[in-house]
């Protein structure tokens, strides 16, 4: 990833870290990176592009260890203690689509550890993110030990059912 993208995504992790927001703009963005309006085009079409990037990094690049049971931890520990940050993506991104390469993104994970193929993944991938989806609906109300337990009682189940 380019400097200049990676700085951008530097940016809008701190954004959203700050407090919870009912919007976030391209001008907030822009307004915060100190980036000029046609360089944040240049790299990103719109902010969904800038989320998606954002994930994308996440799940592939900083959260990315040797099994699915440490992998499932890491989100978790990066979720409790990155609350408002989550939050604030969660909320900010709840249009299907983000969902979709969410989910798509989880999936490829899911077979990176040869939990299922393909075909299997979107499906199962449905049940982990219900999961998830859940406790975000909640506001994280849920402790993450309990969440952490059902997502690798989750895994279990599709170990058994491969």
């Amino acid at each position: 990833m380019n400097q200049t993208a990676s700085y951008l995504l530097k940016v809008l992790e701190k954004e959203l870290s700050k407090k919870r927001l009912d919007k976030f703009t391209m001008a907030d963005l822009i307004r915060s990176s100190g980036v000029k309006r046609s360089t944040i085009y240049y790299y990103f079409g719109d902010l969904n592009e800038v989320y998606d990037a954002y994930l994308e990094n996440l799940l592939t690049r900083r959260i990315v260890l040797t099994n699915i049971n440490e992998q499932i931890s890491e989100l978790v520990y990066f979720i409790s203690n990155k609350e408002i940050l989550c939050l604030n993506l969660y909320n900010l991104t709840k249009a299907q689509v983000r969902r979709n390469h969410f989910l798509k993104l989880l999936s490829e994970s899911f077979q990176q550890f040869d939990l299922c193929s393909e075909e299997q993944g979107t499906y199962l991938v449905g049940g982990f993110l219900f999961i998830l989806i859940n406790w975000f609906d909640t506001e994280l109300d849920e402790h993450n030990r309990i969440i952490l337990k059902q997502l690798l009682d989750y895994v279990e189940f599709v170990r058994t059912r491969k």
